[in-house]
């Protein structure tokens, strides 16, 4: 099962909160505070051209990737539609062991994708027959899908968006990374030679600090104190599990935490990150 535990520590009286403060639809951006810097590009005239030579097997070594979208609609005998699905994932087109690895990887991942969406058909069916009369309401889950190669590895991060009814649904991401050589999927602490104990505290720290330097600040995504103690917001900290909660943008891990986990629904997905 892909979706991550939305809520971690804070209790019914949080979500509640959340959800009142949430403005309806797809929220789309992610907390602006947290916005990635800008690119640079570096000095590859190496001496003796050593650097260029360099950049160029890696451009060398990187999949050819294109994307995929598997999409089906789901309809009563009278062909009203109750829900819709749409996942959209990468495809290597190269004949490799590491393109057959990586596309062996998200042909399992799409089956079970939409097996976990096929879970609410009956629930989509009855609701959206009690609303007969608003025949555009219907559930939806949909995927979007995105990556990023930097020569020695692949990012990939799908956006998704689940619906049922209601004045919004739920934005979840699924994210993994893997060896351009070989294909294998490998994890943000295996990158940065790390173990997951020694990542998970240096991200927890990040998003402390940003906490501090936020919480008195408008702008702010975090959970208030009126909603959320220092305590509590620490010790959700402590229990999240940044492992594969990451992606590659711009030269940089970036880490996020889903809507709920760390701060209300309208403040997206609250990220901090690690220069790679």
């Amino acid at each position: 099962m892909y979706r991550k535990k939305m809520i971690k520590g804070f209790g019914v009286a949080a979500l509640i909160l959340g959800i009142a403060a949430a403005k309806p639809g797809f929220l789309k951006t992610v907390d602006a505070s947290a916005a990635t810097a800008q690119e640079t590009a570096g000095d590859l005239s190496g001496e003796d051209g050593v650097q260029d030579q360099e950049a160029k097997k890696d451009q060398d070594e990187e999949l050819s990737i294109t994307k995929k979208t598997y999409s089906h609609e789901f309809k009563t005998k009278q062909g009203v539609i109750y829900k819709k699905i749409s996942y959209e994932y990468p495809v290597a087109n190269d004949d490799s062991p590491a393109a057959d690895a990586f596309n062996g990887f998200y042909q399992k991942r799409r089956k079970e994708w939409i097996k976990n969406a096929k879970n609410n058909l009956k629930d989509a069916k009855q609701d959206v027959t009690q609303h007969k009369d608003s025949p555009a309401m219907h559930y939806a889950d949909e995927v979007a899908c995105e990556f990023v190669q930097n020569g020695q590895y692949i990012s990939v991060l799908q956006s998704g968006y689940d619906y049922t009814l209601g004045a919004h649904g739920m934005p979840y991401r699924i994210a993994y990374f893997f060896k351009t050589d070989t294909g294998e999927n490998i994890s943000a602490a295996q990158i940065l030679g790390i173990s997951k104990k020694e990542l998970n505290s240096q991200v927890s720290d990040l998003f402390w600090k940003k906490y501090k330097k936020l919480k008195d600040s408008k702008k702010s995504p975090f959970y208030n104190t009126a909603i959320a103690s220092e305590k509590s917001l620490k010790g959700a900290l402590k229990k999240m599990d940044f492992s594969d909660s990451c992606y590659l943008k711009n030269g940089k891990l970036r880490f996020y935490a889903d809507p709920y986990a760390l701060g209300p629904y309208a403040a997206g997905f609250i990220e901090v990150a690690i220069k790679l």
